[in-house]
């Protein structure tokens, strides 16, 4: 039976935007949760600590019968050849980036890592960043996710700054309307898959709320990741599954808040090259049939020619065509 891939969602209401980026003088940004800012507002970055290194998974030694329960969604997506382009795109900007500047201190040394990004993000858009690595295309992105704060520059998303928001309102916004996808997975070891789905609408509800829909909220879950290929693994913990399957978890995970917008960062940069091609194909299957908005960062061009435009990141700057 041919599966729905219509999103179900709890409350059809949209979060109130312009109550969220309404800020008042009172209303700075949270320097306590922002190391890139002193107490008195000033930028002073600190390099964060070295990124952990995880050994490629294979997933070769691993049989994966749930894999063409998504079918309908891997084979939704014809090959397209994306356009290396500008940086402005025609249609209407969800995500607009001005002379983004961002720099980390080391050893009392100022490293910069974007040096003045400009650049746009359609609605509907499925947008490819590439650069090797160092190039700051996961710094750029984890900008755009409002996971850290550049030290000049804008961010606008739907027209409404978002860069300078303090950090209860930088949250709200990554729990309603961003969803992010991690190289390294980031799921709860003691968890099992489908309470690892679920984890972001338990952090984003109060116990009473979650514990009025928990009903409703697993049949979403489930539904997200019988559309991935993983209804045969739902009491499985990470430990149990291969590196396709975690990534797999943590794209149902990154959908569970109706995001208008997917974030990924190397989404396949711990996988062999077969089950890459099908995180691949689920991305672009996502974005055709849900029309949703993604931008994804990779230093595999092959891999970013399945998107419909494609920026090159080097050395913190994009490289026009």
């Amino acid at each position: 039976m041919e599966r729905s891939l219509k999103k179900k969602r709890i409350d059809s209401s949209e979060p109130d935007l312009p109550q969220l980026f309404n800020l008042s003088e009172n209303d700075d940004v949270d320097t306590e949760d922002n190391p890139g800012l002193s107490n008195s507002g000033s930028r002073n970055p600190v390099l964060p600590d070295s990124e952990l290194i995880n050994p490629v998974l294979s997933d070769s030694e691993f049989s994966d019968p749930g894999a063409s329960a998504g079918d309908s969604l891997l084979t939704t997506s014809t090959s397209t050849k994306a356009s290396t382009s500008s940086l402005r795109h025609t249609g209407t900007a969800m995500i607009a980036v001005a002379n983004l500047h961002k720099g980390y201190v080391k050893a009392k040394k100022m490293i910069p890592v974007l040096r003045g990004i400009d650049m746009d993000v359609a609605q509907g858009e499925y947008l490819s960043i590439v650069g090797q690595s160092g190039s700051g295309k996961s710094t750029l992105l984890h900008l755009m996710g409002t996971l850290d704060v550049p030290d000049q520059g804008t961010i606008h998303f739907d027209g409404q700054r978002i860069d300078h928001l303090p950090s209860a309102k930088r949250d709200y916004l990554r729990n309603h309307c961003i969803g992010m996808i991690f190289q390294f997975y980031h799921l709860i070891p003691e968890m099992t898959t489908l309470e690892n789905v679920l984890a972001p609408i338990m952090i984003r509800d109060s116990i009473f709320d979650y514990f009025a829909h928990r009903r409703t909220y697993r049949q979403k879950a489930e539904h997200l990741l019988e559309l991935v290929g993983l209804t045969h693994r739902l009491k499985h913990r990470p430990s149990e599954l291969s590196g396709g399957e975690m990534q797999r978890v943590s794209i149902a995970r990154a959908l569970v808040g109706d995001p208008r917008i997917l974030l990924a960062d190397e989404p396949t940069g711990n996988l062999d090259s077969k089950t890459s091609r099908e995180i691949i194909k689920l991305l672009r299957g996502l974005n055709e049939t849900q029309k949703l908005t993604i931008v994804m960062v990779t230093h595999d061009l092959p891999q970013a020619q399945d998107a419909d435009r494609i920026i090159r990141l080097v050395d913190g700057q994009i490289v026009p065509e």
